[in-house]
């Protein structure tokens, strides 16, 4: 469904990420593409910066996800 949807929406940042959610439950490569591409339209939004970082880490780019979600972390309000 998200992928039909994405044909017509395909610069919406939040079935972009929903869509790397997805697939990063999977083990889908292509959850990385998706959360980059999120990234990239909204890079301070916390919400896609945790996914991306997450699909980084999964992906063995632990690093630089790790990095990520230390920043969303730090830019997420507190409890």
């Amino acid at each position: 469904m998200n992928e039909v949807l994405l044909t017509n929406r395909n610069n919406d940042p939040i079935l972009l990420n929903n869509l790397a959610l997805l697939y990063l439950e999977v083990g889908d490569d292509r959850a990385r593409p998706y959360a980059e591409n999120a990234a990239e339209l909204v890079p301070e939004n916390v919400w896609i910066m945790d996914t991306l970082g997450w699909v980084q880490v999964n992906q063995e780019d632990i690093d630089v996800g790790i990095a990520v979600l230390r920043n969303a972390s730090l830019r997420s309000d507190p409890p």
